[in-house]
């Protein structure tokens, strides 16, 4: 089985997390490139060709699908220039913008996957909502119950502290912890040991498999809007 990131992809994040200098990044930028860039693009092609990907029609490039290294500090009190993680996205439509995503994630001790809606504009979310008030029941065993009995359970990371606005009267309480979300998403973290293993792509594509009732389900729902 092919390996994508090594040892020294996690030495160049733990290397840009003690150095946040221009100087550092400039004479590091080639190892960057070969070790994340050049490896993340790898893996993109490889997951495209699996047929857990086919079936939810994700797509990406490394032109297309990887998160600059740079940080946006304008509005931010942290105003270090550089992540010390690396990320990519695969969506519908191969670019960063479509609301369903499978999301890697590579950081030393600190490595996942993601797969879901994250942050769903008002109208889109407000579907959401709609739908699993309108057909709990469906909602309930065709995605809560489903994920569960696949190992998987929501990031709540996201969510709100009380119920939203038009939804304070629900009472049914099983919907409550889903009514909170403001994104959809299931994770699972990955071990440096995983992450730079020969087994990585299978443990992706078996992430995907078990974790696509939910890209499933909100894509009509998407459409709707």
């Amino acid at each position: 089985m092919a390996k994508f990131y090594t040892d020294e992809t996690l030495k160049f994040f733990r290397g840009i997390k003690r150095n946040q200098k221009k100087e550092w990044y400039e004479k590091n930028k080639a190892l960057y490139q070969r070790v994340f860039q050049e490896a993340s693009g790898l893996l993109i092609e490889a997951l495209k060709k699996n047929p857990e990907f086919g079936a939810l029609d994700l797509k990406g490039s490394q032109k297309s699908s990887l998160f600059r290294i740079h940080r946006d500090v304008r509005f931010s009190h942290n105003k270090l220039p550089y992540k010390t993680h690396g990320a990519f996205v695969m969506t519908r439509s191969g670019g960063k913008k479509d609301p369903g995503v499978f999301y890697m994630h590579v950081e030393p001790s600190a490595s996942g996957m993601w797969l879901g809606y994250w942050q769903l504009d008002p109208k889109i979310l407000a579907n959401f909502r709609n739908w699993i008030v309108e057909h709990p029941d469906r909602y309930l065993a065709n995605v809560e119950e489903r994920l569960k009995s696949r190992g998987l359970e929501f990031s709540s990371d996201d969510d709100l502290k009380r119920l939203p606005r038009g939804f304070q009267e629900i009472k049914d309480t099983r919907l409550h912890a889903a009514l909170k979300r403001r994104s959809f998403g299931v994770w699972v973290p990955l071990t440096d040991a995983e992450l730079t293993g020969p087994k990585l792509e299978s443990k992706v594509r078996d992430f995907v498999k078990r974790a696509s009732p939910l890209l499933l389900w909100g894509e009509s729902l998407i459409s709707d809007v």
